[in-house]
């Protein structure tokens, strides 16, 4: 064997970890928008729609 035990890494163990960090809440939060304030929207893009080289020719 290539690997000694110093490098073992015991994935029950860091699921476990993983498993109990789910109880806790997020580091970032998240704002959500309020009642009447306007969502930001994705700027629309001026690009051809896929095909429409197509009908141009």
């Amino acid at each position: 064997m290539c690997h000694s035990m110093d490098e073992y890494i015991d994935w029950r163990e860091q699921l476990r970890e993983a498993e109990a960090d789910d109880d806790e809440p997020p580091a970032v939060d998240i704002a959500e928008p309020e009642i009447g304030e306007p969502e930001v929207e994705e700027p629309e893009l001026d690009e051809p729609e896929l095909g429409q080289a197509e009908l141009d020719d």
